[in-house]
């Protein structure tokens, strides 16, 4: 169910839905697809994840403005936001 949904991630030009409890699982569906679909319970950070407000444990700066998302469940790697988006992730974070 979309309630236990983290985040969205692309790995290998394959997007997989990662569960609060850590759980991987393939979708069907393309990060901007399932952008249009989900609505602003849901931030597109960048090309490889679409995250969910409640998965974002907190941010820190990055060189240049753009900011380190710290997700829960953790990533394989860093997840960064652009310069670009970084006002607008911290207005949607603040809701």
């Amino acid at each position: 169910s979309l309630a236990e949904v983290a985040y969205f991630a692309v790995d290998d030009k394959l997007v997989d839905v990662i569960t609060r409890d850590a759980r991987r699982f393939a979708v069907d569906q393309t990060l901007a697809e399932l952008e249009a679909e989900l609505g602003a319970e849901f931030f597109r950070v960048n090309r490889q994840y679409l995250v969910c407000a409640a998965a974002v444990a907190g941010f820190r700066p990055h060189a240049k403005g753009k900011l380190v998302v710290e997700l829960v469940p953790p990533p394989a790697g860093e997840v960064i936001v652009s310069q670009e988006n970084a006002a607008r992730f911290r207005a949607w974070l603040a809701g």
